[in-house]
């Protein structure tokens, strides 16, 4: 006794294709993610949660998603970092929250917060791993 199941490639298409019940899964999922992370956001300015976006694309048999916060201080808050010293010169200089410029000798280490990973632990239907 046997059972053969066939799929033409159209078939496959339409699972895997753009506007496919497998693509809109993800989208949801996406969709969701980029949601909690903007919401879990750690907010000073509000420049890193207005950052936060969400990108799509498929075709040739993948289906990708990607939600990311391109500023580029972004990865010290979701990795954490060490205790920073000036490279060169005696003092960092930064602008200061309500402007202008703040000098410092050394800026104290700041543990990791990895927002983007728990928004996506919390939305994903799928196992999460994460490479460091």
């Amino acid at each position: 006794m046997g059972c053969t199941i066939t799929m033409h490639d159209s078939e496959i298409d339409a699972l895997l294709g753009c506007g496919g019940p497998i693509a809109r899964q993800v989208r949801a999922v996406a969709q969701a993610c980029e949601a909690l992370s903007k919401a879990t956001s750690k907010v000073d300015t509000g420049r890193l949660r207005a950052s936060i976006s969400l990108d799509m694309g498929c075709g040739g048999g993948f289906i990708r998603a990607e939600i990311f916060a391109p500023v580029n201080y972004a990865i010290y808050v979701h990795q954490g970092h060490g205790m920073i010293f000036p490279k060169s010169g005696k003092f960092l200089v930064f602008p200061g929250k309500g402007g202008g410029l703040v000098f410092a000798k050394s800026v104290r280490p700041v543990a990791p917060y990895p927002w983007l990973v728990r928004a996506l632990e919390a939305t994903s239907p799928w196992p999460v791993v994460v490479h460091s």
